[in-house]
């Protein structure tokens, strides 16, 4: 173990330690969140419903690790490069010792966003025994880090602990529309609640509408019936957190009818996430360019193609990368997807993304319109030659194709 390695775990030991004795002594409501897909945003939007009616802190990282969660327990800051962290540890241990040797304010739930350490080879069992989350929820199980997973049956694994440590009297929020998330609800002694799209989904989405206006829907959860308007998403995912938010919000704050709708209406997509930006020349540069996999891609395609139906489109896909063995049958996919919407240009970032071209041109996407490059760079270059005036250009790809930095350099 290299000593960098050595410290994180030595630092991530006692940071769990003093998070469980502070969780002992006020005993917050803990939710837990994992999934391939979804996390951050379901984070987000589950803190914005509860904190209407109880003391809600949720992750606020950007790049949560497995370190996040306690820290966020603690309600301390983290160093902004992690291998510092064995050094901030003499400050957390006096911060944890005021929590528990004094009577603080304190919230009363927390929503943590939960990863495992996939490079340091270390699942979120510790975390999760650590933590001891009373409600779950998991958004998704999709082939991501497949470089260290090596199956999609050992990610669902990884995500499915969190589902089999929950306490009797807690409560499991499945995706109904995720086959293998779905399956996890055989796997608990908590209740489960299921959301989706299906009409077999206990909290379900219904008349649902996309445009440039934003997203609109109705909820189905029991005797009621809920009609949602976001302004500010322009992806039909975001259904699925929101979706999984009311739920939780139903079940542990009972929020009016007029809360749900106000606080819906006011939710803001996160930055790389489908957030819309003003570009150069009049367009619209829809920002997804975080991380990609094979659902997430497909649907911001879908969504993209529904919302800008009278406007030219820009499609910038880039490598959808820890495929591994299923690298090709990915991006055949998304390009099926891209011969299906027929965007007016396709620009593809990376080898793989080729793959994307390709498969497009096979199925009658026209040749002339499929132009792939190397490099952020080479996109940035060639898009600012292609702009007319007013198109709406989607950016996905995986986050270490740095498709954000086209966004940069093409913002008004």
């Amino acid at each position: 173990m290299t000593k960098n390695k050595l410290s994180k775990s030595i630092s991530k030991f006692i940071l769990l330690f003093w998070a469980r004795l502070v969780l002992i002594k006020y005993q917050p409501l803990v939710i837990g969140i994992t999934g391939s897909l979804g996390k951050t945003t379901t984070t987000k939007f589950a803190t914005a419903l509860l904190g209407e009616k109880i003391e809600t802190i949720g992750t606020e990282y950007e790049f949560a690790t497995s370190l996040t969660a306690p820290l966020t327990i603690l309600r301390v800051k983290k160093p902004k490069k992690t291998k510092n962290i064995f050094w901030f540890l003499p400050y957390y241990s006096f911060k944890a010792l005021e929590l528990i040797l004094l009577r603080k304010k304190y919230p009363q739930c927390f929503v943590l966003e939960l990863r495992s350490d996939v490079r340091a080879g270390q699942s979120m069992k510790g975390l999760i025994r650590s933590l001891r989350p009373k409600v779950g929820i998991v958004t998704a199980v999709q082939p991501v880090h497949l470089t260290y997973f090596k199956t999609i049956s050992r990610i669902a694994r990884a995500k499915r602990f969190l589902i089999e440590s929950l306490p009797p009297d807690g409560l499991a929020l499945l995706n109904f529309d995720d086959p293998r998330v779905k399956k996890m609800a055989n796997f608990t002694q908590a209740p489960v609640l299921f959301y989706g799209l299906s009409p077999r989904a206990n909290i379900r989405a219904k008349k649902i509408k996309l445009g440039t206006a934003g997203l609109s829907f109705e909820i189905r959860y029991r005797d009621k019936i809920i009609p949602v308007k976001a302004p500010h998403l322009i992806n039909r995912a975001y259904i699925y957190p929101i979706l999984a938010a009311i739920g939780l919000s139903l079940t542990y704050t009972d929020p009016s009818v007029e809360q749900i709708i106000q606080t819906v209406s006011q939710l803001q997509s996160i930055e790389g996430r489908g957030n819309l930006i003003n570009g150069i020349k009049g367009t619209f540069l829809i920002n997804d360019a975080f991380n990609a996999t094979p659902q997430s891609v497909l649907a911001a395609l879908d969504s993209f193609s529904q919302a800008f139906k009278e406007k030219r489109k820009i499609v910038v896909l880039g490598d959808m990368l820890q495929m591994e063995r299923l690298t090709q049958k990915s991006h055949q996919q998304v390009g099926q997807k891209v011969a299906q919407i027929n965007p007016d240009l396709l620009v593809t970032v990376g080898q793989s993304a080729k793959i994307i071209g390709r498969q497009a041109i096979k199925l009658g996407y026209p040749s002339e319109q499929a132009l792939g490059v190397n490099n952020f760079r080479e996109a940035a270059s060639l898009l600012r030659s292609e702009i007319k005036g007013g198109e709406a250009i989607l950016f996905k790809g995986s986050h270490g194709m740095k498709l954000y930095k086209i966004i940069e350099r093409l913002q008004r």
